[in-house]
């Protein structure tokens, strides 16, 4: 590539990032999320009309968010004469994500050096740029891309110049910016710190790294927190107020512990140990009053590899068969056990049985006993593939008049069999 259009590359780049997103932006229309209804208008409003001592959380709890973010909306609004023009800057956030991403990207897969380099940027980018996240807040005043085009260009940074110190720390201060901006990007932060940590154990590189961290959340978080800290002596309020002690709030926790692990243990095994507890959850309205639910958990289970999300599908269907068989009346038990090298996850009921000659078919795709309409015949087809083709379990049924048990058996490592 020649000189001059080598320097001219980027500019270009970023000029076509900031047109596809504006045009984007406004295809998608009037941005009416609740959120903007409830808090984003009026937060701003708030901080620019003095309001915090008149209005009693006329927002609830998000009454007491950093505002900072929706200024820059308020003041397009008041500003563009245009609600089109308006939803077209409010793109150029989700532009220099994608622009950083861009960079990022070719840094990876330098094109001329890395075979199928371009086809790896473009998948990157379709993946990075096209979810559902990403495009749903496109535009809008979820302020999520500002937060994540500076963790972006923080991600770019520390990639170009892995080595230098001041890259690293101007890398964490925009990171910091984005917690500031908003606190959930804090997870961010955290990783970042610990990345960094991992790739090269230089303490004065960390500590410069951390306190660039710092400085960038108080620049965009710091104003606010000290206003709550002024206002309510809680620079988080409402949260955490069993630490802070606000009188202006009660000192309790907004999460139930008791909807969360218990153990480390629990914590460790969330998607699975939770997975059925939320099916159980979920499928509560088809339970119905005349069925009771046993619940019998080993708590003391090991981690396992396991894909969460498909296994809560085999849940699923176990439960709602076991819910059908019993016509309303009867008792449904749940018991997870270890069993040798795997984990033994069991769903029973007390409906009549399965018929012997019936035992046989109750996996093959498309055999059900439902009456027409209400069953496909699949979903025992589709839970044995997921337990022994996905996760190279075991599958089986027993069952008689009064007992029918599915056990499902999961290899505790990727390494035992069954």
């Amino acid at each position: 590539m020649a000189p001059r259009l080598r320097s001219a590359f980027w500019p270009v780049v970023l000029l076509v990032c900031v047109v596809a997103a504006g045009a984007r932006s406004i295809a998608l229309g009037q941005d009416a999320n609740w959120d903007l209804k409830n808090y984003h208008w009026y937060n701003a409003y708030a901080l620019l009309n003095g309001r915090l001592n008149w209005d009693v959380a006329p927002a609830q709890i998000q009454t007491y968010y950093n505002p900072i973010g929706d200024l820059p909306f308020w003041w397009l609004v008041h500003t563009l004469p245009d609600m089109r023009a308006v939803a077209f800057v409010m793109a150029i956030p989700a532009a220099l994500g994608a622009f950083f991403l861009l960079r990022t990207l070719a840094l990876l897969f330098p094109v001329g050096r890395e075979r199928g380099a371009l086809v790896w940027i473009a998948a990157a980018a379709a993946i990075g740029l096209t979810g559902a996240a990403g495009q749903s807040t496109l535009g809008s005043t979820m302020n999520e891309w500002p937060s994540a085009a500076l963790v972006m260009a923080g991600v770019w940074l520390i990639v170009r110049s892995p080595d230098s110190t001041r890259a690293q720390a101007v890398a964490a201060f925009l990171v910091g910016c984005a917690m500031g901006l908003k606190l959930t990007f804090a997870v961010f932060g955290i990783a970042f710190m610990a990345a960094c940590a991992v790739s090269a154990w230089k303490p004065r590189r960390l500590v410069a790294s951390f306190a660039a961290l710092v400085g960038g959340f108080a620049l965009f978080g710091g104003y606010w927190a000290w206003i709550l800290w002024r206002e309510f002596a809680n620079p988080v309020f409402p949260y955490y107020n069993l630490v802070f002690r606000s009188p202006w709030w009660e000192p309790s926790a907004f999460f139930d512990p008791a909807r969360g692990p218990q153990t480390l243990g629990q914590a460790i095994l969330l998607p699975f140990y939770f997975g059925l507890k939320s099916t159980l959850v979920m499928l509560n309205h088809k339970i119905g009053d005349g069925i009771t639910v046993v619940k019998d958990f080993d708590r003391s289970l090991p981690q396992i590899p396991a894909h969460a999300a498909e296994l809560n599908q085999v849940w699923t269907n176990l439960i709602d068969n076991a819910v059908h068989a019993m016509n309303g009346s009867g008792t449904l038990t749940v018991r997870t056990a270890l069993d040798g090298e795997c984990v033994l996850v069991e769903i029973g009921d007390t409906g009549p049985g399965i018929p012997p000659e019936n035992l046989r078919r109750v996996f093959e795709p498309f055999f059900t006993t439902k009456p027409v309409g209400e069953g496909t015949g699949l979903g025992l087809d589709i839970s044995y593939r997921i337990v022994v083709n996905r996760h190279r379990g075991d599958l089986s049924v027993e069952s008689r008049p009064g007992d029918t048990r599915f056990r499902v058996r999961l290899p505790t490592s990727e390494e035992s069999d069954n």
